[in-house]
Protein backbone atom coordinates (compact mmCIF):
# COMPACT_ATOMS: atom_id res chain seq x y z
CA UNK A 1 0.00 0.00 0.00
CA UNK A 2 1.01 3.34 -0.77
CA UNK A 3 0.14 6.58 1.18
CA UNK A 4 -2.27 7.27 -0.84
CA UNK A 5 -4.44 4.34 -0.94
CA UNK A 6 -4.68 3.12 2.69
CA UNK A 7 -6.28 -0.30 4.11
CA UNK A 8 -9.32 2.11 4.81
CA UNK A 9 -9.41 3.78 1.55
CA UNK A 10 -9.39 0.38 -0.16
CA UNK A 11 -11.57 -1.13 1.94
CA UNK A 12 -14.25 1.90 1.62
CA UNK A 13 -13.54 1.59 -2.33
CA UNK A 14 -14.33 -2.22 -2.23
CA UNK A 15 -17.39 -2.03 -0.12
CA UNK A 16 -18.97 0.48 -2.35
CA UNK A 17 -18.67 -1.64 -4.84
CA UNK A 18 -21.65 -3.44 -6.89
CA UNK A 19 -21.77 -7.31 -5.92
CA UNK A 20 -21.80 -8.11 -9.87
CA UNK A 21 -21.12 -6.00 -12.73
CA UNK A 22 -21.11 -7.10 -16.83
CA UNK A 23 -18.36 -6.53 -18.87
CA UNK A 24 -19.33 -2.99 -19.87
CA UNK A 25 -19.62 -1.95 -16.30
CA UNK A 26 -15.96 -3.26 -15.33
CA UNK A 27 -14.77 -1.40 -19.02
CA UNK A 28 -16.54 1.99 -17.69
CA UNK A 29 -15.07 1.70 -14.34
CA UNK A 30 -11.42 0.80 -15.38
CA UNK A 31 -11.65 4.02 -17.94
CA UNK A 32 -13.09 5.74 -14.99
CA UNK A 33 -10.35 5.20 -12.65
CA UNK A 34 -7.15 5.58 -15.39
CA UNK A 35 -9.26 9.19 -16.09
CA UNK A 36 -9.51 10.26 -12.70
CA UNK A 37 -5.28 10.14 -12.45
CA UNK A 38 -3.44 10.27 -15.78
CA UNK A 39 -4.54 13.33 -17.95
CA UNK A 40 -2.43 12.02 -21.24
CA UNK A 41 -4.30 9.49 -23.37
CA UNK A 42 -1.25 7.53 -24.17
CA UNK A 43 -0.27 7.46 -20.23
CA UNK A 44 -3.73 5.54 -19.96
CA UNK A 45 -2.88 2.91 -23.05
CA UNK A 46 0.34 1.87 -21.48
CA UNK A 47 -0.86 1.60 -17.33
CA UNK A 48 -3.94 -0.58 -19.50
CA UNK A 49 -1.41 -2.80 -21.27
CA UNK A 50 1.01 -2.65 -18.21
CA UNK A 51 -2.28 -3.80 -16.24
CA UNK A 52 -3.16 -6.66 -19.13
CA UNK A 53 0.00 -8.11 -18.98
CA UNK A 54 0.30 -8.19 -14.55
CA UNK A 55 -2.62 -9.31 -14.29
CA UNK A 56 -1.68 -12.18 -16.98
CA UNK A 57 1.28 -12.67 -15.01
CA UNK A 58 -0.66 -13.57 -11.81
CA UNK A 59 -2.71 -16.37 -13.96
CA UNK A 60 0.05 -17.91 -15.21
CA UNK A 61 -0.37 -16.62 -18.91
CA UNK A 62 2.72 -16.05 -20.93
CA UNK A 63 3.74 -12.88 -22.01
CA UNK A 64 3.93 -14.42 -25.30
CA UNK A 65 0.32 -15.87 -25.32
CA UNK A 66 -0.63 -11.84 -23.77
CA UNK A 67 1.18 -10.68 -26.82
CA UNK A 68 -0.36 -12.61 -29.24
CA UNK A 69 -3.76 -12.18 -27.89
CA UNK A 70 -3.37 -8.20 -28.37
CA UNK A 71 -1.92 -8.53 -32.30
CA UNK A 72 -5.00 -10.39 -33.24
CA UNK A 73 -7.32 -8.19 -31.25
CA UNK A 74 -5.75 -5.02 -33.30
CA UNK A 75 -5.98 -7.40 -36.62
CA UNK A 76 -9.75 -8.44 -35.99
CA UNK A 77 -10.29 -4.17 -35.12
CA UNK A 78 -8.16 -3.30 -38.20
CA UNK A 79 -9.73 -6.07 -40.69
CA UNK A 80 -13.14 -4.94 -39.08
CA UNK A 81 -12.79 -1.43 -40.17
CA UNK A 82 -11.16 -1.94 -43.22
CA UNK A 83 -14.95 -3.72 -44.24
CA UNK A 84 -16.26 -0.50 -42.94
CA UNK A 85 -13.76 1.83 -45.82
CA UNK A 86 -16.13 2.55 -48.69
CA UNK A 87 -13.76 3.20 -51.51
Amino acid sequence: MSKNMTDAHLTAVIDALPDEMDEAELCALTLTIYSAYQEDPREIISSLIAAIYTYGDTKGISKDRISLGLRMTADLHDEMKSKQTTH
